[in-house]
Order: structure tokens, then C-alpha cells, then sequence
């Protein structure tokens, strides 16, 4: 290997370049290496070779010349995108530098055009130099390839050009690059709405602390912008859209429909007619709280249509659109210990084909706008079927008494498919107003639906939903197993119970198995343990269930089901009722006690044992 140049002093230490496919740089106190996939630069040579070019700033330029490099007079605004290119800095006699995106160059001062590049760069300025180094962003080090990181930290001082020392100050600096790996700091807040702009890409965080968060809302704690309207009242202005969610000190306010409502200190309501929210406080909010943060965007993730992408170790929080987060067309989306918090409506939304798994996720108060609102919704559009959507040890908890619509845990919606809801949780805190996990008309391809080892508190519907799951043609093997819910049905609305089956044909195996059911609300309606209507050749095994009204109901034509091995007890009605039009294929083992009306209502027609079944 041959040094392409002479021996040079940069700051009292004498470097000697080499052009080949690795650069090494010797200098008296040792050497380094710049590979081509993993640029290291010494920081003398960068600051020596910015001294020498009339380099004295450095800037991201995202409004103009689609984030490329500018060239400027004696200084030069870097990519706002790195995708694009690598600067290569020059030194000449005129002392210009020029960006080159290929072998050719993308951009020459005027006096240069036309001649020869090459002896341009030999021949000019810092001759001493044989090769000029690829310097990124004028001099910062920053990843130029699926195999770096890019790093972004909102809280630096100055905009770099995406490594770990001179991170962006924002996702939207960024460049997508197929593969690539983006990492936000922990600690840190980026205020602004992501958009993905690659497939096969991993977001996720580095340093030490909580996990970075991306929020839709932006600080509000500012002491003048808050005026006192009087009565313990105090008001922010042009607010042109109604925030939905606001919170203080990281905690939720108590969102109310009217101002008149205002009672409780940190009470708040949107006034649309004057464009204000309103907030009761017994002083300046500013003067109440560290940090007050209002939502005034839709989404902390832009519509996502790209595959296999990876979300890890985010938070997302503070939305007031319909999702935090839409899948539309994104398969294979991977959220991996993400937490959701304080969202206008829906957590993840997977639609139009999208695809994935949440895993270690933690979803709280979403839904705050009082609609149909759902942690996660897994739903087709028009022919086309969303999912398999696997969720696994995942919590999700409310503790906001807002939504009275619909606030639902998981739904896999119409065409839509969720394959399997395994090792998670569910707190209501009896204002969860829909159910824990409900699989609705699932898509035509669902071949399999299993909800296994889950444990569900107070939701205000059902725990457990399965109903018509031959709508779209398809033909699932259905296993319930292992379940635990209790206190189901807490908003006491008519026709809910704890698990209902409802609506499959005899080629659709389900299994109910093993699963505890610990009480339903005594309210005005009965609401049973386990219901099963319209099914043919349901297998109810091995359950308990107490404390409800029913145990088990098997009704509306419900034909050769079997119940077996079931503890159907203490309920305020009977252990099990067998309506006329419907039939029981096979019954033994079961254990009835203290159920006030009887152990059952009806009479199974001869039915077989279990083991002959």
C-alpha cells in the first residue's frame, strides 16, 4: 500500500493519507482507520481542513434543494437527508468546497466546469494532501449506509449530520436508508409527527434512561401564555382545533365536555367558539406544574405503508387524531416494548393488508375523544384482509372514565385477523366500556384464532368476544385456554357476559378450556360466564366459573356441544342452562354447588359421556 501524498502538519502532528478502499491515517500518537462503511474522523484533520476551506458553520437545510448539500461563500449547509451523499471537502486555490454524489462530482464552482476534475483535486489548495477525505456534513462523522446508526437526540445544542457524537436534532433530518437502524435518545422528547420512509428499517433508542418518547404534543408551560379568565378559570388561545388530551406533570387533566363542568383543579374543556382550552387551577398553570404539554398533532407515526419495520424501547404519547400510529399496506410491522400513553384514539391501527406483532407493548388511556376506540384494531378495507396480527405479553389499562362509547382493548375487526392474544393484561378499572379482546368477523384466511394465558380485570363488556366467525368464509381452529377474567361485564349493558362464542359452523373447532371466570357485575341485566349461541360443536372443558349469573348458557340453536370436566358454581342463577333449541352431544364431570336457582335448566337429550364424545 502506497501513500498517495506527502507528509503534512495538522496541528503539530504529521499525517500521511493513502488512497485505496481503506484510508489510513498514521499519526505520531498512532493510527486509525476510516473504512468505507464505518467513517471514523480524527477531529484535528476535520477542524484543520474546515480552518483551511472557509468552513466556519454548519447547518441542516431542509427547506430547499431537497435537503442536498449548499454551497455557500466560505461556509456550506450539509444534507438535511445523509442518503444523498457524502461531501467531499476540497481545498483549492479559490478555497471552494463542492459536493460530489458520484464519480463525475454533482456540483463545481463555476471556474471549475470543464476542467479536469481529478487534477482539480490533485492539483489545488491543501496539495500536500494526495486524497481528499470523504467527510460527511463538512467534517462530522455520520452513517452513510444500511450498516450505521443513525442517531437523533431533540435535546442537542446543534444540528449534526446523524452519528452518535453529532446527532440530528430531529426525525425529520433523517434519510431513509433500506435496512437501516435509527435510534432516538433516551431521555429525550422529539415533538414532531415520524414518517418511515423505508422498508426493512429498525426504530429504536440508545443511551441510558426512559425510553425516548415521540409526542404529538408541544410544552405549553410557558407562563405568559396562559391569561385568567377569573373564577379559578385560566385559558390558552388559538387553539384552532380541540386538543383532546392535556396533561400536567406527565399526568392526564380531567377532560370535561363543557367549561361550565370545570370543578376540580386541572378540569379542562375545549371552547371551539373562541378557539380556547380552558384549565381550572388555583393559580398560573405555568406556576403549578414542571411541565404542561397540550396535543396538537395526529399522530406521533405518519401513515405506514412500508414492510418489515420495527419499532423497540419507544414511547408514543399525547395524539389527537384517530391513531397514534396507522398501518396502512405495512406488513410485517414489529413493535417490540413501545408504550402508548394518552391518546385522542386508537393506539396501533392495522388496516388495508397490514400485518405484525406487538410484543412487551404497554397501551394507557387511549380513546380520550369518546368514540369507538380500540388499543389495537386489526381491520380490512374493501376486499382487502389485514393481519395475522400476533399480540403477546402486552398490558393494557385505563384509568380515564371519559370514553363511554366503546373503549376496547384489542379488536380484530371486520376482515381483519388477529391470530393470537397470549400472556397479557387487561385493567379496567370499570371504565374499560368495551371488551378486553374481541374477534369480530374475522378475515376469510384466518386459519387460527388462540387466546391463551391472558388475565382480564373489570372490563366494562365482555372479556372475551368470538362471533361470527364464518361472516368472510373463514374456517378457524379456535382455542380459549388458560384465561382469567374477573368482575366482567362492569358497565352493566344488556346482552354482555364474561366469554361468548357466537355464531360458527361444525367445520369451525373451538375450544373453551381452562379458563377461570370469577364473578360478573349484579346489575339490571344478567350477565352470565360463559354463553354460547349459534355454535356447532363448541368443546367447553375443564373451566371455573363463579359468582356469575349463569355459568354456562348454551342457546339460539346451538347444536353437539360438549360439557365437560366444568366447576359451574355459586352463580346467582343456575350452573348451566340448556335452552329448548339446542342440544348438549356429550356431558360428564362437571361439579355444580350453590347456584341459587339449581345446578341446570333443561334437559340434555341422552347425551354421551365425555370419553365416548
Amino acid at each position: 500500500m502506497k501513500a498517495s501524498g506527502q507528509p503534512i502538519k495538522i496541528d503539530g502532528a504529521d499525517v500521511t493519507t493513502v488512497a485505496t478502499a481503506r484510508l489510513d491515517v498514521e499519526v505520531s500518537a498512532g493510527s486509525i482507520q476510516l473504512a468505507t462503511r464505518r467513517l471514523i474522523v480524527w477531529h484535528p484533520i476535520v477542524d484543520a481542513m474546515k480552518r483551511e476551506t472557509g468552513v466556519t458553520g454548519h447547518e441542516a437545510n431542509e427547506g430547499q434543494l431537497g435537503g442536498l448539500a449548499y454551497i455557500g461563500t466560505g461556509w456550506i449547509r450539509s444534507p438535511a437527508r445523509p442518503k444523498i451523499l457524502q461531501l467531499l471537502t476540497v481545498a483549492h486555490a479559490c478555497g471552494h468546497i463542492f459536493l460530489r454524489a458520484s464519480q463525475s462530482g454533482f456540483s463545481l464552482p463555476i471556474h471549475l466546469r470543464g476542467r479536469n476534475r481529478a487534477g482539480c483535486i490533485r492539483g489545488h489548495g491543501m496539495a500536500r494532501v494526495g486524497l481528499a477525505l470523504l467527510l460527511l456534513a463538512a467534517g462530522f462523522a455520520s452513517p452513510t449506509s444500511a450498516g450505521e446508526p443513525i442517531y437523533i437526540d431533540p435535546s442537542a445544542t446543534s444540528q449534526g449530520a446523524g452519528s452518535q457524537m453529532h446527532p440530528y436534532r430531529s426525525w425529520s433530518s433523517a434519510s431513509w436508508v433500506e435496512g437501516g437502524t435509527y435510534l432516538q435518545r433516551r431521555g429525550t422528547i422529539a415533538r414532531e409527527t415520524l414518517s418511515v420512509g423505508a422498508d426493512r428499517v429498525t426504530l429504536g433508542a440508545y443511551g441510558e434512561g426512559a425510553k425516548p418518547v415521540i409526542a404529538g404534543s408541544e410544552e405549553v408551560g410557558q407562563e405568559d401564555r396562559w391569561r385568567a379568565e377569573g373564577n379559578g378559570i385560566w385559558s390558552i388561545g388559538l387553539v384552532a382545533k380541540d386538543p383532546i388530551v392535556f396533561a400536567h406533570d406527565g399526568q392526564l387533566g380531567h377532560r370535561k365536555p363543557t367549561t361550565g363542568a370545570l370543578i376540580q383543579p386541572w378540569d379542562y374543556a375545549y371552547d371551539a367558539a373562541v378557539d380556547r382550552l380552558l384549565v381550572r387551577a388555583t393559580d398560573n398553570p405555568a406556576h403549578l406544574a414542571r411541565s404542561l404539554e397540550m396535543a396538537v398533532r395526529d399522530r406521533a407515526i405518519d401513515f405506514d405503508g412500508h414492510k418489515d419495520v420495527t419499532y423497540q424501547d419507544l414511547e408514543l404519547r399525547q395524539t389527537r387524531g384517530d391513531v397514534a400510529w396507522g398501518g396502512w399496506g405495512a406488513q410485517n410491522a414489529r413493535f417490540l416494548r413501545v408504550d402508548f400513553r394518552q391518546l385522542a384514539g386508537y393506539g396501533l391501527q392495522f388496516q388495508k393488508g397490514s400485518s405484525g406483532l406487538v410484543e412487551d407493548c404497554t397501551f394507557t388511556d387511549w380513546g380520550l375523544r369518546n368514540d369507538q376506540d380500540y388499543g389495537i384494531q386489526v381491520i380490512g378495507h374493501g376486499a382487502t384482509e389485514s393481519g395475522p396480527v400476533d399480540v403477546r405479553a402486552s398490558t393494557f389499562i385505563s384509568d380515564q372514565d371519559w370514553n363511554k362509547t366503546e373503549l376496547g382493548a384489542i379488536m380484530s375487526d371486520k376482515k381483519g385477523w388477529v391470530r393470537s392474544v397470549v400472556g397479557s393484561f387487561f385493567a379496567g378499572s370499570g371504565t374499560l366500556s368495551g371488551d378486553a379482546i374481541a374477534i369480530w368477523r374475522p378475515a376469510g384466511r384466518a386459519s387460527s384464532i388462540t387466546i391463551t394465558n391472558n388475565r382480564i380485570i373489570r372490563p366494562g363488556r365482555h372479556g372475551v368476544l368470538l362471533q361470527d366467525l364464518n361472516f368472510f368464509g373463514a374456517r378457524p381452529t379456535v382455542v380459549v385456554e388458560g384465561n382469567y377474567i374477573e368482575r366482567a361485564a362492569a358497565g352493566d349493558d344488556l346482552d354482555v357476559e364474561a366469554l361468548r362464542v357466537w355464531a360458527h359452523d361444525g367445520h369451525t373447532a373451538v375450544t373453551v378450556s381452562g379458563n377461570i371466570i370469577k364473578g360478573t357485575i349484579a346489575g339490571r341485566y344478567p350477565h352470565n360466564g360463559i354463553q354460547l349461541r349459534e355454535t356447532d360443536g363448541t368443546r367447553v372443558i375443564g373451566n371455573v366459573v363463579t359468582g356469575t349469573d349463569n355459568g354456562l348458557v348454551i342457546e339460539r340453536q346451538s347444536r353437539h356441544v360438549a360439557v365437560c370436566d366444568n366447576v359451574l358454581a355459586e352463580g346467582r342463577s343456575f350452573g348451566l342452562v340448556l335452552a329448548p333449541d339446542s342440544s348438549i352431544a356429550a356431558i360428564s364431570g362437571n361439579q355444580f354447588f350453590q347456584n341459587a336457582a339449581g345446578a341446570i335448566s333443561g334437559s340434555p337429550d341422552k347425551p354421551l359421556t365425555c370419553g365416548s364424545h
